[in-house]
């Protein structure tokens, strides 16, 4: 059986009443959208209904995220070309065989704007899927390679490579 990919579309709104509110009585409501994203739910991660809800919507009298559409694409190769601009990074998010979910967003063709980077990935590891509209990863790791080969695993080491040989 062919699993297909899912693009997930959300929408972020904050609500601007809450600014000002003093946490006594109803919050005041005035929403605002203020963008969202966009996520590739790998094919091979067993993801149902209420992991990707719970992955990609929040919701509190101050702000919340909601699913704005879902689809599905055959291949990574379609879901980047077709649903990502040059300049975004590519997120991808799946299910771990131990319930744990792994997002990872690497740099598209054209997002790698810092001289002498190719490539960059940012991973997180959460718990359970709700944990990553509460930004609560319980791991994360980096990774960045250069035009000159060098490859960096920390913000620290990238730093060191782009003083020595980029600036």
């Amino acid at each position: 059986m062919n699993k297909k990919h899912t693009i997930v579309t959300t929408q972020y709104r904050e609500n601007y009443g809450a600014h000002q509110w003093d946490g006594e009585g109803e919050c005041p409501q005035y929403w605002k959208n203020k963008g969202g994203d966009t996520y590739i739910v790998l094919s091979n991660c067993d993801c149902d209904d209420n992991d990707i809800r719970q992955l990609f919507t929040y919701s509190s009298d101050y702000s919340e995220t909601s699913i704005c559409g879902c689809l599905k694409v055959d291949t990574l190769k379609d879901a980047e070309e077709k649903y990502f601009e040059p300049w975004e990074n590519i997120v991808t998010i799946g299910k771990n065989p131990d319930g744990t979910f792994t997002k990872s967003s690497s740099s598209n063709s054209e997002s790698c704007a810092r001289r002498g980077l190719t490539v960059y990935t940012h991973t997180h590891v959460y718990a359970k899927a709700k944990d990553h509209m509460r930004c609560e990863p319980i791991d994360y790791k980096v990774f960045y390679q250069f035009e000159n080969d060098m490859q960096a695993h920390s913000e620290e080491e990238a730093l060191a490579i782009f003083e020595k040989y980029y600036s």
